[in-house]
């Protein structure tokens, strides 16, 4: 008697199977691995890309304010921490702490 498979396990299998037949094929594996190469190349070249684009950024807002680009960081941190705890702790009423009690 076999026992019932899930979705799940009927998938993986599925993929196991799928997998396995590419692994015989030595040609598709070469290709598979120079395509992911390209596209971490590729993805890496953007993420750099981005981060120049807004260090530069940055630090044209800092010499525009003739300020230092750390202290322009820190600014910006403080007033981000800012919003976020503005309202904590809160004052607890005095009704709500004898309901509580």
């Amino acid at each position: 008697m076999n026992p019932i498979k899930t979705k799940g396990q009927i998938k993986k299998e599925k993929d196991r199977e799928w997998q396995k037949s590419n692994r015989t094929d030595v040609k598709f594996h070469k290709i598979e691995k120079i395509k992911t190469k390209q596209h971490m190349r590729a993805l890496c070249k953007k993420q750099k890309l981005k981060k120049t684009i807004y260090y530069f950024s940055k630090d044209e807002q800092a010499k525009t304010a003739d300020i230092s680009f750390r202290v322009l960081e820190l600014n910006e941190e403080f007033g981000k921490s800012n919003k976020t705890y503005s309202d904590w702790p809160q004052i607890v009423d005095k009704h709500c702490k004898k309901c509580f009690i």
